[in-house]
């Protein structure tokens, strides 16, 4: 998708306050996102609630499989990782006027288990 430079530009809050990494690698990222969504009609806030669930994050994660018989098997699943995410404060759902802004939080830990049974073919 091609990105209307001057559309674009305008979008940006002033200048001396843009991270040199969000001018060249997130804004351009998210203004793509966010002119995807207005073609979809995609509500901003349908975006608000899809990017409570979006973060930054990093993990590793190991499982094994045990075979149960020729087509299946049980594997079991464990990863811990890092998320980073911004998020926003409201003094309760709907009410509309933010608190606070901006925050961060970072958490290390189990970010995943699983286990499943499997049919193989």
């Amino acid at each position: 998708m091609a990105i209307n430079e001057k559309s674009y530009l305008a979008s940006l809050k002033s200048l001396d306050t843009e991270e040199h990494i969000d001018l060249w690698f997130y804004r351009p990222i998210g203004y793509g996102w966010a002119c995807l969504a207005k073609k979809l009609g995609v509500t901003p806030n349908a975006i608000t609630i899809a990017s409570i669930f979006l973060g930054v994050g990093a993990g590793i994660a190991y499982g094994y499989a045990w075979p149960l018989s020729l087509h299946w098997n049980l594997e079991a699943e464990i990863g811990i990782g890092w998320i980073y995410t911004r998020y926003d404060v409201y003094p309760c759902t709907g009410c509309g006027r933010k608190i606070d802004e901006n925050r961060t939080h970072n958490y290390v830990g189990p970010t995943k288990a699983a286990l499943n049974i499997v049919y193989l073919f």
